[in-house]
């Protein structure tokens, strides 16, 4: 059974700050989970690893796991 997830992402960037806000939901809407971050505007890739990485440690990880196919 393959369970549907939705992610969605928000960035947005003021002077040489860039915000970042990721979520991650499960398609009963059971579980939400959000993780937000900010870095210098010139450095995109690393905000979105910490995002990410804080995405994954609150239990995101387990969310996509699930909803891959076996």
């Amino acid at each position: 059974m393959v369970i549907a997830i939705r992610i969605a992402g928000y960035s947005s960037i003021d002077g040489a700050q860039m915000s970042l806000t990721a979520s991650v939901l499960d398609e009963a809407g059971l579980m939400f989970i959000e993780a937000s971050g900010c870095g210098p505007a010139d450095r995109p890739r690393e905000l979105g690893r910490a995002v990410a990485l804080e995405l994954a440690a609150s239990g995101a990880a387990d969310i996509i796991e699930r909803s891959r196919p076996r």
